[in-house]
């Protein structure tokens, strides 16, 4: 089965599982830039069954994907924004700009409104 982390403010932070187990967290994006390249967090498709990966590396419970695509950060639903327990666009935006600039700045890009993002939609399974 695949496996996925859902990153905190550091390895102890569980607050985006603890959304996912109940049941609010149902959107997770990701810099299209990293997700075809991370060796520990393999590419999903729909009706794939992952195991969510606390920071300890224990796991937490098992997601479905249900969609996946490519968007411009700059084209952020309302529906993205809701599944990643977000209250506005401009607060997603500003939350994933501390979570990736710097990871962004190491291979020499910036995020900006074209910088492509992964997402995934998904439901908990167990």
């Amino acid at each position: 089965m695949k496996k996925c982390h859902f990153w905190g403010r550091d390895q102890y932070d569980d607050h985006l599982v603890d959304q996912v187990l109940r049941g609010e967290k149902t959107v997770t994006c990701s810099l299209a830039a990293f997700y075809y390249n991370d060796p520990e967090d393999e590419p999903v498709v729909p009706g794939d069954l992952v195991e969510v990966i606390d920071g300890r590396g224990n796991r937490r419970c098992v997601i479905r994907i249900d969609r996946v695509y490519e968007i411009p950060f700059g084209d952020v639903t309302d529906e993205i924004v809701k599944g990643e327990c977000v209250g506005s666009v401009e607060e997603f935006k500003a939350c994933h700009h501390q979570c990736w600039d710097a990871d962004m700045e190491k291979i020499g890009l910036m995020i900006d409104d074209c910088t492509l993002l992964v997402v995934e939609h998904f439901n908990l399974v167990e």
